[in-house]
């Protein structure tokens, strides 16, 4: 906002010299607003994210200045700050410098780790947040508001449905395609009828509706085709070899076909997961000892946070998985309970 390079001029400060303009000679033009763009899961209450940036790319825009360290193929790891970026925009007015930084947020892509770029969006959409009118108690106020921006649009599912089925079509050898009999394709002699096809959308099971006709391949989800004119942020579709990004709006939906894998079941009453990636800090229990609902079970740290783990329920601890100093990944069965009918 005054068109100086104020780090230089403290670094020539230092330096010995004098400062190159005075006071009355320094003006402020506009408005600038900072968002920090963090590897975080706000639905966790904003717990550090871990993992490779598979896709990484921020918008080239007049006013728009970004500030990072990583690029794509780097891995965020639990040992350091997570923030990926400091995404700064400058607008003459406040309002258009909210605006401006919310699109340049819209039209950053990261895959790989959870963001906070859906959750900034939306705050910086928010009525009282733009007109000025907020506190430090404005995100508790508002979070059910602000964290149903997380969650996936019909329109992002139905664009990574269409992009997964059209990567299966190509990936069938050709002599599949010799004749419209003998491909999978839904082609039909009478009218064509949808086809419900199964996928996992952000790990959770779904279906797409994907139908053929004279104008070829169409997908949708509960009713929505791939369409997104609301908001004019557009989407921007993200192709990794076992999966299909979305992001729109800051948004991240992840797509893909249903694996089918038969796994051990974690995070049941039964057990306590570790919430994040990180460092045992503490284990507060020891196998065969009484716990009631709130005590204290172990302390995980990571990325300069700490965060308690307690007893969900009454219950005997069973068996104990970690140790202090121990790192762990987010999910990990860090100990286990007596069952419910036995403690």
């Amino acid at each position: 906002i005054t068109g100086l390079d104020l780090v230089e001029w403290q670094l020539r400060v230092a330096s010995g010299e004098a400062l190159p303009m005075r006071q009355e000679a320094l003006a402020i033009t506009g408005h600038a607003v900072e968002a920090r763009l963090y590897a975080e899961d706000p639905a966790q209450g904003f717990l550090p994210a871990t993992g490779t940036l598979e896709a990484l790319a921020f918008p080239e825009e007049e006013g728009v200045r970004i500030d990072t360290g990583v690029e794509e193929g780097d891995t965020v790891t639990p040992f350091y700050d997570p923030m990926i970026a400091k995404v700064i925009a400058h607008a003459p007015t406040r309002a258009e410098a909210l605006e401006a930084l919310a699109l340049a947020l819209c039209d950053t892509v990261v895959a790989g780790p959870k963001t906070n770029a859906a959750f900034l969006v939306r705050l910086l959409r928010d009525q009282d947040f733009a007109a000025g009118a907020f506190d430090t108690g404005l995100i508790d106020r508002k979070l059910d508001i602000l964290m149903d921006a997380l969650k996936p649009s019909r329109a992002a599912v139905a664009l990574g449905g269409l992009r997964l089925v059209e990567r299966k079509r190509q990936a069938v050898p050709r002599p599949h395609w010799a004749t419209p009999f003998a491909g999978n394709g839904g082609f039909r002699l009478m009218p064509s009828a949808p086809l419900s096809l199964a996928v996992e959308v952000d790990g959770a099971l779904s279906e797409i509706q994907a139908d053929w006709d004279e104008d070829g391949l169409s997908v949708s989800y509960r009713g929505t085709p791939p369409t997104f004119v609301e908001g004019g942020d557009g989407a921007t579709l993200v192709d990794l070899p076992d999966r299909v990004v979305v992001l729109e709006a800051g948004r991240s939906t992840t797509l893909t076909w249903p694996s089918y894998r038969i796994e051990e079941d974690v995070g049941t009453s039964d057990e306590a997961v570790s919430p994040m990636t990180g460092r045992i800090v503490e284990i507060a229990v020891a196998p065969g000892a009484q716990v009631k609902k709130g005590d204290r079970l172990f302390i995980v740290e990571a990325m300069k946070m700490e965060h308690s783990v307690s007893a969900s329920r009454a219950a005997v601890i069973a068996a104990v998985h970690a140790a202090a100093g121990e790192q762990v990944n987010a999910g990990a069965v860090i100990l286990r309970f007596e069952p419910e009918e036995d403690a």
